[in-house]
């Protein structure tokens, strides 16, 4: 069986990091940059995170690079939130990804933290998304809300 980002974990090994981010309409975007620069090479909007991350995936393969049509920018985000890690990023929170000795790095933390809320590193995307997933599923809602406002326990 094939995996499911195969797209990103090549991006990552031919140089680029992967972020995301939530637009003010609420959808979650996935992009990829190169080189330390800012710039969007790849993105992806849609409604939740999975599902950005996945375009994104296929869009590498396909070589279309660019931003998304403007067709998209109506779109508003998914209110069902999929997951604890979706929410996150729903929130403004960092998740991203490269690639560094042989292993796919991925990270989550608060905007612009320092310390990582939660870590993976494995040798494909999707094995540290999942990782991530899992690790983040252990965390309440409550838990997430509070480190968002840096309330420690």
């Amino acid at each position: 069986m094939a995996e499911k980002f195969y797209g990103i974990t090549k991006a990552l090994k031919d140089g680029y990091t992967l972020k995301t981010d939530s637009s003010g309409g609420g959808c979650r975007g996935a992009y990829l940059t190169k080189g330390g620069e800012e710039k969007k090479e790849y993105d992806s909007l849609m409604p939740n995170l999975r599902e950005a991350l996945i375009v994104l995936s296929l869009k590498y393969l396909a070589g279309e690079e660019g931003k998304q049509e403007d067709t998209y920018h109506y779109m508003t985000g998914d209110p069902n939130i999929r997951s604890n890690l979706d929410w996150w990023v729903w929130h403004g929170a960092d998740f991203c990804a490269k690639y560094s000795e042989g292993y796919i790095v991925c990270n989550v933390s608060k905007r612009n933290g320092v310390k990582p809320l939660s870590s993976a590193t494995t040798r494909t995307f999707c094995e540290s998304f999942d990782k991530i997933e899992e690790n983040m599923s252990q965390k309440t809602r409550k838990e997430l809300q509070d480190i968002l406002l840096g309330i420690s326990h």
